[in-house]
């Protein structure tokens, strides 16, 4: 839940201020900071950890990737097409 409040919440403040959603620029890390995070936090929990500190985790997990991003330039691969080659 958190992760698509937090998406579709950028979503909607970046429509209001007239400028291209961040969520759908290519290659930009802000959704898969985000599922990493939940995914930390259900492992952890699922490992027997108590839940503020899974939930320290999650946060820990989700601010140092989407800081890296920024501050290093971390970007995903962006998918190319290439047409079909002649036969």
């Amino acid at each position: 839940m958190g992760m698509t409040t937090g998406c579709l919440g950028g979503l909607m403040r970046d429509v209001v201020c007239n400028e291209v959603p961040l969520v759908l620029k290519q290659g930009e890390l802000y959704v898969s900071c985000a599922l990493a995070g939940a995914v930390a936090a259900v492992v952890a929990t699922g490992l027997g950890l108590a839940t503020l500190p899974a939930l320290g985790l999650c946060a820990l997990c989700c601010w140092s990737l989407r800081a890296g991003s920024l501050v290093f330039g971390w970007r995903l691969p962006v998918y190319k097409s290439r047409p079909p080659r002649p036969r």
